[in-house]
């Protein structure tokens, strides 16, 4: 992700914009925060996507992931978790 986040700069109003495709489809824009460990985020999306993307960055902002080493012959985690 940071290199394709090179040259974009929040304060400058310098944006890496994308399109996650789906139905319906969600514009993202992001920019790095000078100065911070940060990546700002901002969705264009419809009143149907809005909660749950708000929901998702209140999750992403909150929590971080960690790499659990596996158990040797454990088998895959059915919940993901």
């Amino acid at each position: 992700m940071v290199a394709s986040l090179e040259g974009c700069d929040a304060e400058c109003g310098v944006w890496r914009n994308d399109i996650l495709r789906g139905s319906p489809p969600v514009g993202m824009s992001l920019a790095y925060e000078v100065g911070f460990d940060g990546v700002q985020i901002q969705l264009d999306c419809d009143e149907r996507i809005g909660p749950r993307a708000e929901a998702a960055m209140e999750i992403m902002m909150r929590y971080s992931l960690t790499e659990r080493p596996a158990e040797p012959n454990a088998a895959p985690d059915p919940a993901g978790l």
